[in-house]
């Protein structure tokens, strides 16, 4: 698991490419370029947290624990979900996390068993 609070490090990171390509749509299709999405996300503290298939249970609640419930308030409260990738194999999940409109997208396999992507299920 892993938190990205820059767009261009979705770029760099190890994922299938439609994947990435998918995720940087999808962050961008709210913007007017990529530089305005660039911007955005520097002033207003916006970020991607990325579940890997191999994090477990503990891992993500742990982790959740210590970072104000950013995972279970994306999971519960997506203001918009997506099914990407080759095959649907991702969800991209956005939601708004104040009031000045910094937003918390959560990226994860489709597959993976944790209540957070479950939630994500009920929702889609």
């Amino acid at each position: 698991m892993e938190v990205i609070h820059d767009i261009a490090q979705i770029k760099t990171r190890l994922m299938p490419e439609k994947v990435k390509e998918d995720v940087i749509n999808f962050i961008l299709e709210s913007f007017a370029s990529e530089e305005d999405a660039i911007v955005f996300w520097h002033e207003f503290g916006c970020f991607l947290i990325l579940i890997e298939e191999g994090d477990s249970h503990d891992e993500l609640e742990l982790f959740d624990q210590s970072n104000h419930s950013r995972l279970d308030f994306i999971s519960c409260y997506p203001e918009h979900i997506a099914l990407i990738g080759d095959n649907n194999s991702h969800f991209i999940a956005l939601s708004i996390i104040n009031d000045i409109g910094s937003g918390g997208y959560l990226l994860a396999p489709v597959n993976h068993s944790s209540r957070f992507i479950t939630a994500l299920n009920v929702h889609n």
